[in-house]
């Protein structure tokens, strides 16, 4: 009992004195730039099926709205702006058209812009949509296009690969998954072996589900070793930085602005999680086994001693 006591003991304050260093050793010098994440969605009532003229011109204007408050955002000081998931509803066949316009936009500004589309099939809901955030930097180049890759059993959206791109920006990378995507470390494990520096998370959550979801965008934070932003409809939108350190928050219900606008750290750091995964997590199982396997071993050699010394006593 002693020794396995003395063995908790050593792992505790390692795991968490590293911890406490990593918290309290932030460089004082970082890099940083201003994100923007936009909020507000917009329900067009699916009205495609009934009159696809009506959805179309929705769509333009809710599209030039997006584009009008990003480029508000970019006034404010943003360098890179992206808006909530699905924040524009289009059809497939208006995207690139959009996406011009979009990358105009981006090269007046001198931006980085995320725009996250909800690009629908003329034959939606048969045929299935794509939930999207496509990236056009500051020439007005499409740089990364990202389908998302881990849809909820609720949505009638195609999966995107499970494979994260990153774009150089400044001296870091930069990258993006949407909402649920987040939950799974083992697609994340893709953006720290990349040494991404900031990924930006457009997303969508509810009531029942705030705070809580946007939380766990710190965990992914410090496994991964880098800055997270969540721009997020209908919740709690968050930049954490790679600590867990929570840099900026908004909840739309309480904001008509819908905008999140954060300076935030620049850096990736080297984490564990990165370079083992869940390896760690196998090794103490497997320790688990092996403990349990020997106090078996030894409680029955403890019986079987027992038995003897009560059979000889006899």
């Amino acid at each position: 009992m002693g020794v396995g006591l003395i063995a908790y003991a050593i792992s505790a304050v390692a795991l968490l004195g590293f911890g406490s260093l990593r918290w309290y050793s932030n460089p004082t010098h970082q890099q940083t730039v201003k994100v923007a994440g936009l909020v507000g969605a917009f329900d067009f009532g699916r009205p495609i099926k009934d009159n696809e003229e009506a959805f179309r011109k929705a769509s333009e204007e809710a599209g030039r709205q997006m584009l009008e408050r990003s480029a508000q955002a970019a006034s404010a000081g943003a360098k890179i702006v992206f808006w909530q998931e699905a924040a524009l509803p289009l059809l497939r066949a208006d995207e690139p058209r959009f996406l011009a316009v979009a990358a105009d936009y981006a090269r007046a500004k001198q931006i980085y812009l995320g725009v996250s589309l909800f690009v629908l099939p003329a034959e939606f809901p048969r045929k299935w949509a794509e939930n999207k955030i496509v990236w056009l930097n500051p020439k007005g180049d499409r740089v990364i296009d990202y389908a998302k890759a881990h849809p909820t059993p609720a949505e009638a959206v195609v999966p995107g690969q499970e494979v994260i791109q990153s774009v150089g920006f400044s001296d870091t990378r930069l990258a993006s998954v949407i909402c649920f995507d987040m939950d799974f470390p083992s697609l994340l494990r893709q953006a720290g072996s990349q040494q991404v520096g900031l990924l930006c998370v457009p997303a969508n959550d509810n009531r029942a589900i705030t705070p809580y979801h946007a939380r766990i965008t710190a965990f992914r934070a410090i496994e991964q070793g880098l800055t997270v932003v969540r721009a997020t409809g209908n919740g709690l939108s968050v930049a954490y930085s790679f600590t867990g350190r929570e840099l900026a928050a908004l909840t739309c219900f309480d904001n008509t602005e819908g905008r999140l606008l954060a300076d935030v750290p620049l850096q990736h750091r080297a984490t564990l999680f990165t370079m083992v995964g869940d390896a760690a997590v196998g090794a103490c199982t497997l320790g688990l086994v092996l403990l349990l396997a020997i106090a078996f071993l030894n409680t029955r050699q403890s019986t079987r001693v027992k038995a003897s010394e009560a059979l000889h006593a006899e």
